[in-house]
Parts: structure tokens; C-alpha cells; sequence
């Protein structure tokens, strides 16, 4: 019985022994890896590098754990646990990264997180890559987007769905973050919606979308919001995408809506102008410089007539040369009706010679150097002989000898012998020397 004794105590002691080191190595083991867990944010270098490279060579749960919760709390030292988590494979531990992306609060993070997981090609990205679609931080839900777009799955149609159908206007600007980054033909329809949402701000986010993406097929819609939308400034934008595109059908678009009563949407609708040139637009365009009361759009206008060269579209700047208040604008004016050469302005210039301001003059003698006419030479003499200011004597002076017409040689002769100031006399000197060359 005592022999049955002592075998029973025999083996339970070699179980209780067994069972005590167990325990200890259990215990021992994690409170290494804690040691090793805590260097990562030592500010010791060599104690951080160890860390490190102990992880590389033992990547076991636990420290995929512990990183993975550090990552998620926000705490400090995000930067180093972020580095350590990348030496698992992470094709291997990709639901711990999808579960950080999920559920950190550090949007800076969040950037890391994708764009380190945005080359994976891995179908279980989609759904959480689809969920970042409507994060408050701009910058996250475009690289959540484009990561996306580099694998397309249908499963991400739903996300952008509810988010155009949001009750909340922020959310459907969410939508068309995502589109613009991944339309295609199946999301037209949402886009078209969006194109009539009863928020502005949407409507013209919508457009932009529009523009970015060439959806060329949407283009009868933004017409009629340019003419029709309530909002101006969904009128200007719908403009502004017009031209962007370069969309001929809405030249008359352009020209009704320079008669608009708000000055933003006739400004946007001269810019759209000035961008496309459509020739047809010189007459209308020189109608509207007759009452449009706007200095800036004026001086669009004018360098629209300017690129035409539709010398029968003169009106207008006839109208900014006699009338207008502003002196640069009847500058440019002068000098328009100088390109155009129109005999039918001679007129005004000839009147615009004598005008009180010398800026003015100077560049009207410049304009009348391009008319070969006796009167045009008549005028730029008699500017040469009366005027009180060298410098609109010098450009008369220029346009004679431009005009080159030995009609002018005697009269040049006489202004010259009377004339005492001794650089513009040397001056008239040269330019009779030059039309007795080519005329005698």
C-alpha cells in the first residue's frame, strides 16, 4: 500500500513541477516582449534600433497586437509603431490594418494607412477603402478615392449612392469627390442629379465635376442652368465650364447673357468670349460697349473687337472714344480704330486729336498713321505744329514719316524753319530727309 503511496506522490510532484514551469515560462515570455515593445519609443537610438530589429526576426501576435492598439488610441510615437507594424507581410495582417483604418481618430494616419495599402490588390480594401468616401477630411477621401480607382469593384456604387442622397448637402459634396475622381457611365445618373440639387454649392461642385471629367453629354444641362438657374453664381460657374470645355453651341449663350443685370454673370459671360472668339459676337459685343456701364467688362469687350479685326464692328469703340469717362479705355479705343483702319472713323479720331488730355492725343496721332488720307496728314501736321507736348509732336511726326507721302514735304518744311527747340527740330530734319529720299 505505502509502495502505491509513494508512486502516486512521485508522479503528481513531476505534474505539479510541469505545471509550475509552464506557468513561469508563460509569464516570463510577454514580460520580455513588453521590455522590447517599450524601447520602440526609447530616445535612445540603439534601444529603439534593437527593438526593431527583434520584432523583424520575431513578428508574433503579441506585438502585432500591442501595435495595432497603440495605433488606434492616438497616442505618441505613431510614427515608430506605424514603421513596426510594416514589417509584417501585409497581405498576412491586412484586417489589422483595415480594423486601424477604421477606427483611428488621426486622419494623418489615415493618410499613411492608405496610401501604404493603396498597391495591395486585395478585394477586402474595396469595402473599407469605399467607407473612408465620407470622412470629414478632404484630403482623405481623395486618396481613399484614387486607391479605389486603381481597383474598381461594384461594391463601392452603393457608398457613393448613399452619399448623393444624403439629406445633408456636405455628404453629397462627399458624392462628387468621389466622382470626380471615379465617374464612369453607371454614375451618370447620380452626377445628373446632383446637376439639379437644391443646394448651390452642390450644383456647382457638379459642374466642376462636369469640366474635370470632359462629360461632354452633359453639356445641354449646363446651358440651360447658365440662362435659367436661379442662382447667379451657378450661372457664372455654368458659363466658365462652357468655355472650359470650348462648347460652340453656346455662343449665343454667351452674347444674351452679357445682357444679364448682374455684373458677376455678364463678366463671366465676357470672359467665356474672350476665350472662345467667336466671330459672329464682333457686332453684338459692339452693341453692348454702348451701355455697359462695367470699366473691367468694357476693356474685355474691347480686346475681344481687337482679336476679331471685324473692321464693320466699330460702333462701339466709336462710342468708348467720344463718350466714355475712364482715359485708359478711350486710349484703347483710339488705338483699336487705328488697327481697324475704317474710313468711316476718320471722324472721330480727327475730333479725338483735340482732345484736352495729351495721353490721348499722342496715341491718336499714332492711330492716324494708318490712314493714307489728306486729311489724316492735315491733322498729324497740324499737331506737329501746334501742339504744346513733345511727346504727341513725336508720334505725329512717326505717322507722317509712317504715311510717307510727299504731299506733306512742304508743309514739313515750313514747320521746320519755324521751329526752335532743337532736338525736335533735328528730329523733322531726319524725317524730310527721309521723304525727299523716297519722293525727289
Amino acid at each position: 500500500m505505502s509502495h502505491y503511496i509513494t508512486i502516486i506522490v512521485f508522479f503528481w510532484c513531476i505534474t505539479l513541477n510541469a505545471f509550475s514551469f509552464a506557468q513561469s515560462t508563460e509569464v516570463v515570455r510577454p514580460v520580455s516582449e513588453r521590455k522590447v515593445f517599450r524601447g520602440l519609443s526609447s530616445s535612445n537610438i540603439d534601444i529603439k534600433e534593437n527593438s526593431i530589429a527583434y520584432i523583424r526576426n520575431n513578428p508574433n501576435d503579441f506585438f502585432r497586437e500591442r501595435l495595432s492598439r497603440e495605433l488606434i488610441s492616438n497616442r505618441k510615437y505613431k510614427e515608430v509603431y506605424f514603421e513596426a507594424l510594416k514589417i509584417y507581410d501585409p497581405y498576412l495582417i491586412l484586417d489589422t490594418w483595415i480594423n486601424i483604418l477604421d477606427k483611428t481618430r488621426s486622419f494623418e494616419l489615415k493618410e499613411k494607412i492608405i496610401d501604404y495599402l493603396s498597391n495591395l490588390v486585395d478585394r477586402r480594401l474595396v469595402v473599407a477603402f469605399a467607407k473612408q468616401l465620407n470622412s470629414p477630411f478632404r484630403e482623405i477621401r481623395l486618396k481613399a478615392a484614387r486607391a479605389l480607382s486603381k481597383n474598381r469593384d461594384d461594391r463601392i456604387y452603393p457608398y457613393i449612392l448613399a452619399l448623393s442622397q444624403s439629406e445633408y448637402p456636405v455628404e453629397r459634396m462627399y458624392a462628387l469627390d468621389a466622382l470626380n475622381v471615379l465617374y464612369d457611365e453607371r454614375l451618370h445618373r447620380i452626377l445628373m442629379n446632383l446637376l439639379s440639387d437644391s443646394n448651390k454649392s452642390v450644383r456647382i461642385f457638379a459642374i466642376e465635376t462636369v469640366v474635370s471629367n470632359r462629360i461632354t453629354h452633359a453639356l445641354s444641362r449646363i446651358r440651360t442652368m447658365a440662362e435659367s438657374d436661379i442662382d447667379n453664381d451657378v450661372k457664372c460657374s455654368a458659363l466658365a465650364a462652357l468655355a472650359a470645355m470650348s462648347d460652340s453651341a453656346s455662343q449665343n449663350i454667351f452674347i444674351r447673357m452679357l445682357g444679364n443685370s448682374d455684373r458677376a454673370v455678364r463678366y463671366e459671360a465676357a470672359k467665356s468670349l474672350s476665350i472662345l472668339v467667336f466671330s459672329a459676337a464682333a457686332l453684338p459685343i459692339s452693341n453692348r460697349l454702348t451701355i455697359e456701364q462695367d470699366d473691367e467688362i468694357k476693356e474685355i469687350l474691347l480686346d475681344i473687337l481687337l482679336r476679331l479685326r471685324r473692321t464693320d464692328a466699330f460702333l462701339g469703340v466709336v462710342f468708348i472714344l467720344r463718350n466714355d469717362s475712364n482715359i485708359r479705355l478711350r486710349i484703347k479705343a483710339a488705338y483699336i480704330l487705328g488697327v481697324f483702319r475704317n474710313d468711316r472713323t476718320l471722324n472721330d479720331l480727327i475730333e479725338a486729336a483735340q482732345d484736352t488730355d495729351y495721353r490721348l492725343r499722342m496715341e491718336v496721332a499714332n492711330s492716324l498713321g494708318n490712314f493714307r488720307n489728306p486729311r489724316s496728314i492735315e491733322t498729324l501736321l497740324e499737331r506737329i505744329r501746334n501742339d504744346k507736348v513733345r511727346h504727341v509732336r513725336s508720334a505725329a511726326l512717326y505717322s507722317i514719316a509712317n504715311i510717307n507721302d510727299k504731299r506733306s514735304i512742304i508743309t514739313l518744311y515750313d514747320i521746320y524753319s519755324a521751329e526752335t527747340e532743337p532736338v525736335f527740330r533735328e528730329m523733322i530734319r531726319r524725317v524730310l530727309r527721309q521723304l525727299l529720299t523716297n519722293h525727289v
